[in-house]
């Protein structure tokens, strides 16, 4: 049974006839020029007709005499679209997004708490190996960031090592590079001149066999929040600087002497290692910040 509803409709008179759905319209061709408004859509929603499917909207319905045309409208992609993941203009339902093997092996990281290697084959899909806390920190630029918060107090006029940080093998390339560190030291009082140096090794906490590359020579005795910072060039064999006698606290200045040099293996690993040298017994100091990053 068709149902007739008043519709205004400019320019013409007539109005549509209303149907359950479009298995209820009559043949185009027997009413050719007609509207029909069809209340429900039947068949499988997420493929329409005009795709190849079996889905007809509700809606209005226009017969040209040979065919239905009526307005598309937006639709959901296949479970086959969605893993393959490259259209850009379907929509996604959430069970075919649950069930993408788009998602396939990805780790759920929700609540998770990392303490040691973050495992590359879960979050990338493909087993690329462990990536370590220098590994991560060195594709960010940096070697290692460390803060020692008065880890080691000095307390004696003797050259006392504050901290060291790895340059891990193969960090740069045969065609070298370049990298700056930066230290700052804090004395607890004024009594005697402080010294810092810097040096290179291929054996961490030991300065016995270490090249130094940088030194501030003695401070004034008010020197007690100081920084210690040098740029560092690496030209596939030789490091060079500012003069490794240099007593600069950084190499932001105009200097004359002669720039200093060392042999370089970039193919194991080196440490850069902080001292401390105080005059005077009556002062402590202690390491509070250092770091170590490519430029």
């Amino acid at each position: 049974m068709a149902v007739r509803i008043r519709t205004l409709v400019v320019g013409t008179s007539s109005s549509p006839i209303v149907v359950a759905d479009y298995n209820s319209l009559p043949s185009p061709s027997t009413v050719p020029g007609q509207f029909y408004w069809c209340s429900a859509g039947v068949g499988a929603s997420w493929r329409p007709t005009w795709l190849g499917g079996t889905y007809y909207n509700a809606g209005m319905y226009y017969s040209n005499g040979t065919t239905w045309e009526f307005t598309p409208i937006p639709y959901n992609a296949d479970q086959a679209t969605v893993d393959a993941g490259t259209n850009d203009d379907q929509f996604l339902t959430p069970k075919t997004f649950n069930d993408s093997s788009q998602l396939s092996g990805k780790a759920d990281l929700s609540g998770a708490t990392f303490t040691g290697n973050i495992s590359a084959s879960n979050l990338a899909n493909t087993n690329t190996g462990d990536e370590t806390q220098s590994s991560i920190l060195s594709k960010l630029g940096f070697f290692k960031y460390q803060i020692n918060t008065e880890s080691v107090t000095v307390n004696t006029v003797v050259e006392t090592i504050v901290g060291n940080i790895l340059i891990p093998a193969n960090s740069y390339t045969s065609s070298g590079g370049k990298f700056e560190f930066n230290m700052f030291a804090i004395k607890t009082s004024t009594v005697g001149q402080i010294t810092f140096k810097a040096y290179v090794s291929q054996v961490s906490n030991n300065i016995g066999s270490a090249t130094r590359i940088a030194t501030t020579g003695a401070l004034t005795l008010s020197a007690r929040y100081t920084p210690f910072r040098r740029k560092m060039n690496f030209d596939g064999t030789n490091l060079t600087g500012l003069s490794f006698s240099s007593g600069a606290v950084t190499d932001d200045v105009t200097n004359t002497g002669i720039q200093g040099s060392l042999p370089f293996d970039n193919t194991v690993d080196n440490y850069l290692i902080f001292t401390i040298t105080l005059a005077s017994l009556s002062d402590n100091a202690y390491l509070k910040f250092a770091e170590i990053k490519n430029f």
